[in-house]
């Protein structure tokens, strides 16, 4: 692995992220796929099929779909994103991230930490010459299946797919985005499930120009003939990291950092409030309770932590038992780490 190679396309504005929607994980699994198999749960009537492999649905009939959508927007204010894995790559100076994904996580964490980013979302027969130009001072942070924010925007159901595909393959994306993208010699995939068939079919779109360095990380790599697949036919690199534990992101952003070349951050967490809040993205909620009850000073905070505590061993005691659903577990479940992270991230300035 070339890292300097890498570190110069960064620099050079040459390097492009696309960021997938497995990469955001919670109680291990995707947000992106714990935000469907909830819709499915809550809107049994309205759904009348899960393409699980794809996430795609088939709605009953529009007023299903819309119905969803404005759902989707409530599923995704309920869950509390990985602030510290979002955090680092908000440090590496790519000037344009391509997003997978409708969430808004990355550009909030980008406003939160002292950046300027802009932020769009791939609208159907937009003017091609609306968006800024990414630049590393300024980057992009383009989402190319919607945005929460707008439920006609959103990505749910084949017709969505279709019309998305169509599209960019005969309108292509807007002007600035294709050009970025035609003077890109390194493209870094981060967080995709490369066996469904539209991602393939981006990897497609995105290989009419030769040349380009296509890397992904190693976890993500299917197994048997799809991995042969992505590598002979679309040249997709799957990279380990350099040092034993390291991903490839995490070596990534260790040689950015000593070379010097990280954007500098501001309302960092520390390695304490870090190591805590991963416990709740993987699901250890009892683990983060101990450990927060060991450190927390403020007897108010600590009241909190035990009564949240509480409430969980309650819902868990309701689920064995059968007396809860499991859609209003989750529900519950992601009220009850959304406060945890927000005690996390107070408590560090108590102390």
């Amino acid at each position: 692995m070339d890292w300097q190679e890498i570190l110069d396309d960064i620099e050079d504005e040459q390097a492009v992220l696309f960021i997938g929607p497995e990469m955001i994980r919670l109680n291990g699994q995707s947000l992106h796929r714990h935000v469907r198999e909830q819709l499915y749960r809550q809107f049994p009537d309205d759904i009348l099929f899960h393409y699980d492999r794809d996430g795609i649905f088939l709605f009953r009939d529009e007023d299903a779909k819309v119905k969803a959508q404005k759902q989707v927007k409530r599923l995704y204010r309920q869950l509390p994103p990985d602030e510290t894995l979002l955090q680092r790559l908000a440090a590496i100076p790519f000037h344009l991230i391509i997003s997978l994904t409708p969430d808004t996580f990355l550009y909030d964490v980008f406003v939160n930490c002292g950046l300027n980013p802009h932020f769009h979302y791939f609208r159907s027969g937009e003017s091609p010459d609306e968006l800024p130009k990414p630049e590393k001072g300024r980057p992009l942070i383009y989402n190319l299946v919607g945005e929460v924010g707008h439920d006609e925007s959103l990505v749910l159901d084949y017709d969505d797919v279709f019309n998305l595909m169509k599209d960019c393959l005969s309108n292509g994306l807007p002007t600035r985005i294709s050009a970025q993208l035609q003077r890109a010699s390194t493209y870094l995939f981060i967080g995709f499930d490369f066996e469904k068939w539209h991602t393939q079919m981006l990897l497609r779109f995105l290989s009419q120009r030769p040349g380009v360095s296509k890397l992904a990380i190693e976890g993500d790599r299917p197994g048997g003939d799809t991995s042969d697949f992505l590598v002979n036919q679309f040249k997709l690199n799957f990279a380990k990291g350099e040092a034993d534990g390291e991903s490839f992101f995490d070596s990534l952003y260790r040689h950015c950092r000593d070379e010097g070349i990280l954007r500098p951050l501001a309302n960092l967490y520390s390695g304490n409030q870090a190591k805590l809040m991963r416990l709740v993205y993987s699901g250890r909620l009892a683990t983060a309770f101990e450990e927060l009850l060991k450190q927390l000073q403020n007897e108010e905070d600590r009241s909190a932590i035990t009564l949240l505590s509480a409430r969980l061993n309650e819902i868990d005691r309701q689920k064995q038992d059968n007396r809860i659903d499991g859609r209003d577990y989750w529900v519950e479940w992601n009220k009850i780490a959304y406060s945890v992270i927000q005690t996390i991230k107070t408590q560090e300035h108590e102390r």
